[in-house]
């Protein structure tokens, strides 16, 4: 007779006494399955004995013959049953093992978790700034795309001749501002000698030297005035310069950016 052998009750805990008591009712269980079983067997054996006819003076012989093949098929049975339950135990010991481990592995994974318990909020955020950075790749595209390097090209050559023509007035200015330097200098000397020699002079002398004076003075401030003019336009070289670096980097960034060009022979490969 064959009966359905019942299941152990999964362990709901991974501390290891929760274990023990799941293995401890595991062999109860099946300690009482196979005592049912046993039971169950004798039962069977029991309503399937014939009857006892008669006795007879001749086969009294074969009836303890039988009797013994009857406690000899019994005590196979027990034996297979105790072998069984043997199995049982060994597979449920080996069984606690591996749950021994599986518990290990499961603390070790979650003492891991605890340790990272902000990786979805870096997923997220890098999953965030990947899109923003899509987003900015798509805008820098469209604007390449709207970008006419011809008209670069044609500015970057005005840019280029504009800082020739300023170059060139700065030091023509430079010039200018040499020879009045020299002016100034000798129309000094020239006041100076003018002040010794004609000291003595009437008043219509110091009025002409008053008038010199004050040309001077006008020389000065109009100096002056041309000092700062060239210093403010000596700037301009720079910024013109920088203009200059800006678009050389932006062409070579747009050269960088745009595809290779595809030739006949990769065409006919693909």
């Amino acid at each position: 007779m064959q009966d359905s052998q019942p299941t152990p009750a999964p362990s709901t805990s991974q501390s290891p006494p929760m274990t023990q008591v799941v293995v401890e009712e595991t062999i109860m269980a099946v300690a009482k399955w196979l005592v049912n079983l046993v039971s169950r067997t004798l039962e069977t054996q029991a309503a399937v004995k014939p009857e006892p006819e008669p006795p007879s003076p001749a086969p009294v012989t074969s009836g303890e013959g039988s009797a013994n093949f009857a406690s000899n098929g019994q005590a196979s049975t027990v034996d297979q049953l105790l072998a069984k339950f043997s199995c049982l135990i060994e597979q449920s010991c080996d069984r606690t093992q591996s749950i021994a481990l599986l518990e290990n592995r499961l603390e070790g994974i979650e003492a891991a978790l605890r340790t990272n318990q902000d990786w979805e909020q870096c997923v997220q955020s890098l999953s965030q700034a990947v899109i923003k950075l899509d987003s900015r790749l798509s805008e820098v595209e469209q604007a390449l795309a709207q970008t006419d390097l011809a008209a670069i090209a044609t500015t970057l050559a005005a840019t280029t001749e504009s800082e020739l023509q300023l170059k060139q007035w700065a030091n023509t200015a430079n010039a200018q501002m040499n020879e009045l330097g020299t002016r100034l200098t000798t129309v000094e000397a020239t006041v100076e000698t003018t002040l010794e020699t004609v000291g003595t002079q009437d008043n219509s002398i110091l009025d002409k030297v008053s008038e010199t004076l004050q040309h001077a003075t006008a020389l000065e401030d109009r100096i002056a005035s041309i000092e700062k003019t060239v210093a403010r336009l000596s700037i301009v070289p720079k910024f013109v310069e920088s203009n200059h670096r800006s678009i050389v980097f932006l062409q070579d960034h747009v050269r960088k950016l745009s595809p290779p060009p595809v030739t006949n022979g990769h065409r006919n490969q693909n």
